[in-house]
């Protein structure tokens, strides 16, 4: 892959509101609260190339990500840019050597955190998109440092216990490939999601992902894990599980569990594309964020709206996460950043926080987000 410089120290000044950092592209978002105080994880790339030339948006791929902090005491108002959390090509095995892609923080007892994260390995210009997921654990929320995860599952090692669980990957050695599978979108093995699952006494630590069903058919993975520091593992591994309107997109991206203990349901936010090929413009691509109900971890999955699953008011944002779930007021406080299809100045940086009413589910046909602010 291309280098790029190191990434930069973090911005001297406070954003207010919206995160449009002048020296890095932002997407993807993951994070947790304590209270009114906020983190935000996202991946970004530097605007530069190590020569000074510009980096495109659209060239973003072609460079190491790394995975940028960001911190609010004031629930979202104003951000501070906290630096580098985590690099790629950390670990021994390699399995992050060319890249690190998204994933997600879940605070332990204990005051550190359990990191899952896309690991990206090297396997050529052809083959850039093997993905495999890991898990580790930060000390603090600050960075990950030197430190690695362990893999868990990776469709190169694991390969016949995935398949035998549903789920679809491309011939052994086309895995990863840049063309796509089986004329379907690109590999679908990443994006792990750490869940504190407090309606499972048994098991009450899961992990989802997404996935593919098929070539053409995306469904999110899940498991049962265990979080001792000794012994990181998968207890129970799930087959793929599919949205009932997942006949309106090929892209899974980002599914996002949060376990509401209250009303003993799962609500799943994902971002959806219509995406079947890298080489097709972004324009052509149709990019939804989208909101579900369930029972249990693996379905049935309801639209949260009584005529779709989309969410309105997120026009031009992709990649949303919750980074407070306020289930005793019924409100999800979320943040996105701003897509190619946005003002230039705001492609690839964050737009401010946003709330959804979760009376509104089942109730409205379409479920909305409105500012905070």
């Amino acid at each position: 892959m291309s280098k790029l410089i190191e990434a930069p120290a973090p911005w001297p000044e406070a954003f207010d509101g919206e995160i449009i950092h002048p020296e890095l592209y932002l997407w993807d978002a993951w994070g947790f609260s304590v209270a009114d105080e906020l983190h935000l994880y996202c991946l970004a790339v530097p605007k530069k190339a190590i020569d000074g030339s510009p980096v495109a948006a659209s060239q973003r791929n072609n460079y190491p990500f790394h995975v940028r902090h960001f911190y609010s005491e004031n629930l979202g108002k104003t951000w501070l840019d906290k630096g580098v959390f985590q690099q790629p090509n950390n670990a021994s095995d390699g399995h992050d050597a060319r890249n690190v892609w998204s994933g997600s923080v879940l605070p332990l007892s204990d005051g550190r955190l359990a990191v899952a994260y896309t690991g990206i390995r090297e396997r050529g210009k052809e083959k850039p998109f093997v993905q495999n997921l890991a898990i580790g654990i930060a000390d603090s929320a600050q960075t990950m440092g030197d430190k690695s995860g362990k893999v868990l599952f990776c469709p190169e090692l694991h390969e016949a216990s995935l398949r035998a669980a549903g789920y679809f990957f491309a011939e052994k050695d086309k895995i990863g490939l840049a063309g796509g599978e089986n004329n379907g979108p690109i590999t679908a093995w990443r994006d792990p999601f750490l869940i504190a699952d407090t309606l499972d006494e048994k098991q009450p630590y899961k992990l989802v992902w997404a996935a593919k069903k098929s070539a053409t058919q995306c469904a999110f993975g899940a498991a049962s894990i265990n979080l001792s520091n000794e012994d990181i593992s998968a207890t129970q591994l799930f087959g793929p599980t599919t949205l009932p309107d997942d006949d309106e997109f090929t892209q899974l991206e980002l599914p996002q569990i949060y376990v509401d203990e209250l009303n003993k349901r799962y609500v799943l936010i994902a971002a959806t594309t219509t995406r079947t090929s890298e080489a097709q413009s972004e324009s052509e691509v149709d990019k939804r964020i989208r909101l579900y109900t369930a029972p249990s971890l693996t379905g049935p999955w309801q639209k949260a709206g009584t005529q779709t699953s989309e969410v309105d008011g997120l026009e031009s944002l992709f990649g949303m996460t919750v980074l407070k779930a306020d289930f005793e007021n019924d409100t999800l406080y979320c943040m996105a950043p701003y897509t190619e299809a946005t003002a230039p100045e705001q492609i690839l940086s964050f737009a401010p926080i946003v709330k959804i009413d979760l009376n509104e589910i089942g109730r409205l046909q379409k479920i909305s987000a409105k500012p905070v602010y």
